[in-house]
Parts: C-alpha cells; sequence; structure tokens
C-alpha cells in the first residue's frame, strides 16, 4: 500500500499538471477585457481613447480590479506622478546599495529580538541580498496639509521587483551549528503607504527625517525557498500560512500606527535639549570712552544665542551708568556658544560701539558652579574686525571676580564719604577710592599668596581698568571701559550627563520630543517668537519691533521687553528678528509694538532749526495670550496690526516648558 502510495502519487500529480497544460492552451482561452486599455497609465495621455461612460452596474471583476489598479483612477483626491517613477529609473542603481544598508540597520533590532526568543537559533546571516535593477514604482500620491513643519503623503507603491535574498538562520542540534539557508526572490509587492516629511527645518536639506506607515495590508507574492526546494508558497497551505504570518508581521512593525523612521539629518533635526539658562544682572559700567562732542548715552547687549540678543535701557550722558537690570537667556552647547557682552552708544540716527568682549561657556566658574553667582568687572574694547571679539577665559573671568571685589569695595568707601560736587569733597573721595582699593587689593593677596599684585594681567591690573593677560598686546590700547556683571548659571532638571537609555534613542522617541505642553498655568518656559517680515504699512518707513512679555507671577518687575534692529526706508520690513523670554509662565501676555523712528526732517527743532531727538511713533500692535502658545506647541501666522490703518506682522511662536533645579 505505501509503495504504491509513492508510487502513484508523483505519476498522477505530473499526469494533472500536463492535461490542465494543455487545457488552459488549447481549448479554455480567456478573451482580453477591452475596459482592461483604460486602466494603464499610457491612456492618461492618449487623446484616441475617450472617456467611458458611466454604468449603472459595475460588474465583479471590474469592482475587484479597482483596488490593484492606480486610485488615481478612482479617487480624484490623487495625482499622478510619472516623472518620478522616471527618475527613479536613473537613480535606482545608486539608490539600490543605499537601501541595502538601510534595511539592514532596520532590520537588526527584530532580527536580534527573534534569535533571543527561539532557543535553538544561534544567529542569522544574509548571504546575498541584490535589489534587482527595477526600482519600485510610485503611481499617485496624495498630500495633506497637517502643519507648517510636517509634509504629510499617501501614495500606492508597487514592485514587481527581481530581487534575490538569502539569508542563513544558524541552529544548535544536538551541540552541532546547522545552516539553514533560505531564499526569496521574484517579489511581486503592492500596499498604500503614508510618507511623512518632518520636521522641516531652517537648514540644509531642511527635512529632518522621513517616516513610512502603510495603511492597509500589504499584498505580498514571491518564491520562497528552503535549503534549495522549490517554492514552497506554491503550495496552497504554505499561501495561507504566508497570509497568516505577513498580517502580524506587517500589523506589529508597518502597519499603521506603527511605522519605520529613517533620519535624514542627525537626531533628526531637532536640537539638542538646551543645558540651562544664563540669569545676568548687569549693574554697572566704569569709565566709557566717548567722544569730546558728545557725551556716551550707554547701552548694553548680551548674547548667547546667536541673532537673540537682548539689551538694557539706555542712560543718556554717563561714562559711568548704572542699569541693575536682570536678562534671562537660554544655553544649548557649552562648547560651541559664548556669552557676549557689548556696550552700545545711542545716537542720534542709530549706535555705535564702545567696546564689546565674550566669555567662553566651557571653561567659566559659573558653569562649574551652577545655581552660585558669579560678580566680574570686565574690560570691553573695540575689535579691530567687524564682531570679532576677544574671548576672555576662565583664569581671566576669576581675575575679573577678584576685580568686582576691589571695586565694590571702593564704591562702599567713597559712598561714606560727602556727594558734593565741591573740591574738597571731591578730593576726600578721591582719597577714600585710593585708600580702599590699596586695603582690598593687600586682603586679596593675603587670601591668596599664589597672586601677584604686580603682574600686568592680575586682578589688580583689571582693577586698574587694564586688559586682561590673553589678549594681544596692540589690542590692549582699544579698551573703551568696564562693566559688571553678575552671571548666575542654572541647569535644567533634567539635564544629566547620564548615559540615555536604549529607548530614549529610538526614532520614534526623538520625533515625538518636540515641545513639552503645559497643564498648569504657573507652568513655567521659553518662549520664542521669530518676527518675520510686516507688510503694507503704507509709505517707506524706518521702523523697528519692541516685543514685551507682561508677566504677573515676576514681581516687582513684571515686563520683559526686547527690542530688533531698525530697518530703515522698507514699505514691507523684513525683520527675520528671534528673540527668547525665558523664565516666563503660561499667564503672560506678548505684546508686539511696531514703531516708525522719526526722520530728519522730524527732527528739526521748529524754533532753533538743530537736530533732536523725538520720539519714536506707534505704527501699530498685536497682543497674544502666552497661554494659548502653550497649550498647541507652537504656531506661525499672520496678526493684523490694531491701531494701524492697515497692515500685518508675520510671526512664528514656539513653547518649551521648563524644570529648573532651583528658580
Amino acid at each position: 500500500m505505501l509503495v504504491s502510495l509513492l508510487v502513484g502519487f508523483p505519476l498522477g500529480l505530473n499526469l494533472g499538471i500536463l492535461v490542465g497544460n494543455i487545457f488552459c492552451k488549447n481549448v479554455y482561452k480567456r478573451v482580453p477585457k477591452a475596459f482592461l486599455a483604460l486602466c494603464d497609465e499610457s491612456a492618461d495621455s492618449n487623446t484616441e481613447i475617450e472617456f467611458p461612460p458611466g454604468e449603472s452596474n459595475v460588474s465583479f471583476f471590474k469592482q475587484r480590479l479597482l483596488k490593484d489598479t492606480s486610485p488615481a483612477l478612482s479617487e480624484p483626491d490623487y495625482e499622478r506622478i510619472r516623472f518620478m517613477n522616471t527618475l527613479l529609473r536613473q537613480l535606482w542603481p545608486h539608490l539600490s546599495p543605499a537601501l541595502h544598508k538601510e534595511i539592514i540597520v532596520q532590520s537588526k533590532a527584530p532580527v536580534q529580538e527573534m534569535v533571543r526568543k527561539l532557543p535553538l537559533l544561534t544567529n542569522v546571516r544574509v548571504d546575498t541580498m541584490d535589489l534587482g535593477t527595477r526600482p519600485f514604482r510610485i503611481d499617485s500620491v496624495k498630500s495633506y496639509s497637517v502643519g507648517e513643519n510636517v509634509i504629510m503623503l499617501e501614495a500606492p507603491l508597487f514592485w514587481g521587483g527581481d530581487i534575490m535574498v538569502r539569508v542563513v538562520f544558524e541552529a544548535d542540534v544536538a551541540g552541532k551549528t546547522v545552516d539553514i539557508p533560505i531564499q526569496v526572490s521574484r517579489v511581486q509587492f503592492k500596499a498604500l503607504a503614508r510618507i511623512t516629511l518632518y520636521p522641516l527645518v531652517e537648514k540644509l536639506p531642511c527635512v529632518g527625517g522621513v517616516t513610512m506607515s502603510l495603511l492597509e495590508q500589504p499584498t505580498v507574492d514571491m518564491d520562497f525557498r528552503v535549503l534549495d526546494s522549490p517554492d514552497l508558497l506554491s503550495i496552497p497551505p504554505m499561501a495561507i500560512m504566508r497570509k497568516i504570518v505577513l498580517s502580524l508581521l506587517a500589523g506589529k512593525y508597518l502597519i499603521y500606527p506603527n511605522e519605520i523612521s529613517v533620519p535624514i539629518m542627525p537626531n533628526f533635526g531637532f536640537p539638542e535639549p538646551p543645558k540651562g539658562i544664563l540669569r545676568i544682572h548687569i549693574a554697572y559700567a566704569r569709565d566709557l570712552k566717548s567722544s569730546w562732542l558728545d557725551e556716551v548715552d550707554p547701552f548694553v547687549e548680551i548674547e548667547v544665542r546667536k541673532g537673540r540678543n537682548m539689551r538694557t535701557k539706555v542712560v543718556e550722558n554717563a561714562r559711568n551708568p548704572e542699569w541693575n537690570e536682570t536678562k534671562e537667556v537660554v544655553v544649548d552647547d557649552f562648547e560651541s556658544q559664548k556669552l557676549k557682552v557689548t556696550v552700545h552708544d545711542d545716537d542720534l540716527i542709530t549706535s555705535s560701539l564702545v567696546g564689546g568682549v565674550q566669555l567662553e561657556l566651557s571653561s567659566a566658574p559659573f558653569i562649574q558652579n551652577p545655581n552660585e553667582m558669579y560678580r566680574m568687572l570686565l574690560p570691553v574694547y573695540v575689535p579691530k574686525e567687524k564682531g570679532v571679539y576677544q574671548t576672555i577665559k576662565g583664569s581671566d573671568m576669576r581675575s575679573a571676580h577678584d576685580a568686582a571685589y576691589v571695586e565694590d569695595k571702593v564704591k562702599e568707601e567713597v559712598a561714606k564719604k560727602p556727594q558734593a560736587k565741591l573740591l574738597i569733597p571731591m578730593l576726600m573721595r578721591k582719597r577714600a577710592a585710593k585708600k580702599a582699593r590699596k586695603e582690598a587689593l593687600s586682603a586679596l593677596t593675603d587670601a591668596n599668596p599664589e597672586l601677584d599684585p604686580n603682574d600686568s594681567g592680575s586682578f589688580a591690573s583689571l582693577a586698574q581698568g587694564n586688559a586682561p593677560e590673553s589678549m594681544p598686546k596692540d589690542d590692549k590700547k582699544t579698551v573703551g571701559g568696564q562693566v559688571c556683571l553678575d552671571v548666575t548659571f542654572i541647569p535644567f532638571a533634567n539635564n544629566s550627563h547620564e548615559e540615555k537609555s536604549e529607548k530614549d534613542l529610538r526614532p520614534d522617541s526623538i520625533l515625538k520630543r518636540t515641545i513639552t505642553f503645559s497643564k498648569s498655568p504657573r507652568c513655567k518656559g521659553v518662549l520664542s517668537v521669530h518676527v518675520s517680515k510686516a507688510m503694507y504699512l503704507g509709505d517707506s518707513k524706518t521702523t523697528y519691533v519692541e516685543l514685551v512679555v507682561t508677566d504677573p507671577l515676576r514681581q516687582p518687575n513684571p515686563d520683559i521687553s526686547i527690542m530688533s534692529p531698525k530697518e530703515v526706508n522698507e514699505q514691507n520690513p523684513k525683520y527675520n528678528y528671534k528673540a527668547d523670554f525665558v523664565n516666563i509662565s503660561t499667564q503672560s501676555t506678548l505684546t508686539l509694538t511696531i514703531y516708525e523712528v522719526a526722520g530728519m526732517e522730524n527732527m528739526l527743532s521748529a524754533g532753533l532749526g538743530l537736530l533732536r531727538k523725538r520720539e519714536p511713533r506707534i505704527v501699530g500692535f498685536v497682543i497674544i495670550p502666552v497661554g494659548e502658545v502653550s497649550e498647541i506647541g507652537h504656531q506661525r501666522g499672520k496678526y493684523t496690526l490694531s491701531g494701524a490703518q492697515s497692515g500685518e506682522v508675520h510671526l512664528g511662536l514656539s513653547w518649551l516648558e521648563l524644570e529648573l533645579d532651583d528658580i
């Protein structure tokens, strides 16, 4: 019985295949359907093919056919992109190796998980991976408008490729390693994919990464061979198993909301989390240089993030001004960023530079000792090249710290003397200052025997108004005065230097780490404002923007004010100005005001014919509650100017919630 079964089964199987082949070739002949020509892509540009009339009763075959053809045939939202397929054919010889590498990277984690769960499996290796010469085809595309920094597309993907992949599974059987080769070839693939380009950034290539997921179960057919056997998927039970396995794998890794993310830029284009904030108290300046024609009207600007500077008020006619203003700025990276401090003279039309200096954050004592205030008396100087400032490092900052101590002792003793502007009181103050400086230097030298007060680069030299030792000798003559700062670094509570877990490094966690939305009205954070441009202001004007955040939780000074540079004689000024408001609550209100600066003809005094400063005129303003921005994280749009006959301003706003170690 067994022998007859073994002999008869192969003979009957071969005889059945032979008879079926003869029947299909000679007896049963399928008549080609005329409407199939209408489904081909070439019909789109063929004017001889008329549009088919509508049918009330569509046959089952036609309904089934639409599922396997382009969605552009049945859904008007899809658009043909034949040029893309032409590009793919040209790029495929170069794109294929890149896809090969990315497939290996993306499949590494699932393969390792499979090896860990199967006890007999010891290793999986790829012997051959040839993606062939025929690229996949994107038949049409449908786009969505979902946000300002996201591009979302839906596209049906077709691939009748000559791919060949050979994977070897190494199993441990009775203490011996057995290789089980599996070969996949002639893949036929159809799927509806959602492709998301996110985020869009202001740096080439402008796309941080690509995320892809499938919106429905894909259709897949292939040749599947184990141990160099015939195609196993041609056997009906194996074809059913293929659908079950494909459904499980696609549902776990590919079908939405599951997705595969591929970075285009490092960290998907997202900046690294900021380190913390610098709280800078700008106290006073000393011995600022001015011209013999006009006394200096100084103000101070500080900057850490490039282009996001903050400035103090203007003190008129003062070589030794006092501001006593506190500013807060965000620090992203200690190595690449520096704290830039510049002193300017507010002139009639514009401002001129008195001097500047920049502090190296990586070696700064206030960075190494967070949450501790560090006072410094810094020299400022006019650089030889515009925008290139002398960098002060950690050792010179310690000298500046000692110089501030000396100057405070001098001011303390001078304040005890009579302040009348007479000769004897002036001599008394000068004598008290000299004595106090000598005593303070002596006290510092006793406390730090290694310090030499006669050293030209020591704190004693800085206390006398000289430049630090690290400054080249040719530049020491350009020192324009000194400015006193109190700097405190406050790190973020979640900013640790520990190793990140594997979960935190996954692409999906990186994509979702954008902005933490506020849940409490007392939450604090950073409001970033990007003033792009203003439109329809009327006649050409010289304007600037003032940004004021009013925070009721900041007492006794609830207002934070930042002003942009001036745009001269522009009807549609392009400011392209960015500013950060740090450590503010969601109860705050942002007020943007555009001011017009008076021209030369409006600055002439009516009676004397002399130039004088005139107060700027308000063109229009916008009021935005910060709480609305914190609810959605970021927004960009056009805002109509109130108080103006016409005009609008283009803004981008974003909110980042803060959690500080100490506030």
